[in-house]
């Protein structure tokens, strides 16, 4: 849930999610963006997020469709501590 509280919403970012994840403590998302600073943003947000740590983008790269940016992320995931 907090993934997706924490993602810039369509009016900033045309996000499509191809596969999210989780094994044990790690996230790893992909999907594809309109620009190729989307990933940056997303990484960004996703960094300020209490459950996640250590996200990391990985490869970001044009898609086949116009205006299309395939890209990778791996977060790990930390239960806060009360």
């Amino acid at each position: 849930k907090d993934i997706s509280e924490k993602v810039p919403g369509r009016k900033e970012i045309l996000l499509d999610i191809d596969d999210l994840n989780f094994k044990g403590d790690r996230v790893q998302l992909s999907g594809s963006v309109d620009t190729f600073d989307a990933p940056d943003k997303i990484q960004k947000t996703l960094e300020g997020s209490a459950y996640l740590k250590k996200v990391t983008k990985g490869n970001v790269r044009k898609g086949v469709r116009p205006n299309e940016i395939k890209f990778e992320m791996t977060m790990d995931m930390e239960v806060p501590k009360t």
